[in-house]
């Protein structure tokens, strides 16, 4: 059935949110974690236990003034401004020294360098 040119529609609409503006964001608190070796003439300390600090000198009175987590610590909360901060103690592990060899095979030509990296 076709519409007639006579025919005619008529709507109103109508519509309302309301919405608080918040002019500062929305973000969540951040929380700052530290993972390092401790010194091992502590005997309290349980490994890979997270434990949460509230200043450097706190991780250097449980876990060690000068050791990995009190120096990590010592940056850490001075670049974040405070916040929650976690430690993840660490055994210092006994490692092999490393050891290779390096053969020339043919003899220097010229002067130069020899940059070697080491992974």
């Amino acid at each position: 059935m076709p519409l007639a040119s006579s025919s005619q529609a008529a709507a109103v609409g109508s519509s309302v949110t309301n919405t608080q503006f918040a002019a500062a964001a929305q973000v969540l608190a951040r929380k700052n974690l530290i993972i390092g070796t401790y010194d091992p003439a502590i005997t309290t300390i349980t490994d890979d236990t997270p434990a949460l600090v509230t200043s450097p000198e706190d991780v250097g009175a449980t876990f060690g003034f000068g050791f990995m987590l009190h120096r990590l610590a010592v940056q850490s909360f001075a670049g974040s401004g405070g916040g929650e901060t976690w430690v993840i103690p660490q055994v210092e592990v006994a490692g092999n020294q490393a050891e290779g060899t390096i053969t020339y095979s043919t003899a220097a030509t010229a002067n130069g360098t020899i940059s070697l990296y080491i992974a």
